[in-house]
């Protein structure tokens, strides 16, 4: 198992959460879920975010020349949305942080 940290660029602020998984992809659908329900995206807004991650043509994409980092983004209302993906761990004791 592994800990993964998603560093999430949204209207500007930016957001941090760590979520405990055993692959980057089911970690993805993890921090997708939480994020997408929580009180910093709006609902419209969190229904497009998961919609457009259940595209297989827009999965996270691995960054050249790096080890455990992965980049996904997205339209949201015309702006861009950025998530930075980055294998931290791989204990079993890392907390969900926001």
């Amino acid at each position: 198992m592994g800990t993964y940290t998603f560093i999430t660029e949204y209207r500007k602020g930016v957001y941090i959460y760590q979520v405990q998984a055993r692959t980057m992809l089911r970690a993805f659908r993890l921090w997708v879920d939480s994020f997408s329900h929580s009180c910093f995206i709006d609902t419209d807004d969190g229904n497009i975010l998961r919609n457009d991650s259940k595209d297989s043509d827009l999965l996270p994409i691995k960054i050249e020349d790096t080890k455990n980092v992965w980049i996904w983004s997205t339209v949201i209302r015309r702006r861009v949305f950025t998530v930075h993906i980055i294998k931290t761990s791989t204990r079993e004791n890392s907390q969900n942080l926001c």
